[in-house]
């Protein structure tokens, strides 16, 4: 499905980051404004690799208040210590 993900690279500020949407393809490839790859683990485990960034994390369902419905989201890290998180917004 369709994902828009917010890249926090390092920064623990309060500015405000630019969004960028990736598709989540059934054949494990990713395609939109980034290519790569993805694999979705056991206990909810998901490596995400963007070019030459690898994140690790976790998929969990949250409640999105603009939608006022449970959604799947995404939160994880790289090994440069950059973090992303990520909302599915359609298929």
């Amino acid at each position: 499905g369709t994902y828009q993900f917010i890249n926090h690279g390092r920064d623990t500020s309060g500015n405000i980051k630019e969004s960028f949407r990736l598709v989540l393809n059934e054949n494990n490839t990713v395609s939109g404004t980034q290519s790569g790859t993805w694999i979705f683990g056991s206990e909810n485990v998901f490596v995400l690799n963007i070019g030459t960034d690898s994140f690790r994390g976790v998929l969990s369902r949250q409640y999105n208040e603009y939608s006022r419905a449970f959604q799947v989201t995404f939160a994880g890290v790289s090994s440069k210590g950059e973090t992303l998180w990520g909302i599915h917004i359609g298929n």
